[in-house]
């Protein structure tokens, strides 16, 4: 079986975000998808998303959340 026909990149962009301490791991998986992949993929921050870049989102690009639950 071959992985990568297996495999389904997505065409459009990809926004990445993550809080607090999965930021890190956010801002990281955006680097290798676009190096091993060539796909575009950014990293935001989670609260920072929903200022500016929310409103460039279109139907096709796809949204990676990497989220914890915060007992405070």
């Amino acid at each position: 079986m071959n992985l990568l026909k297996t495999f389904v990149l997505p065409e459009e962009g990809i926004y990445i975000l993550g809080n607090n301490i999965l930021y890190a791991p956010a801002l990281y998986s955006s680097l290798q998808m676009s190096e091993f992949f060539g796909s575009t993929a950014v990293a935001h921050k989670l609260e920072e998303f929903y200022h500016s870049p929310i409103f460039g989102f279109k139907k096709t690009h796809n949204l990676w959340i990497f989220d914890q639950n915060e007992d405070k």
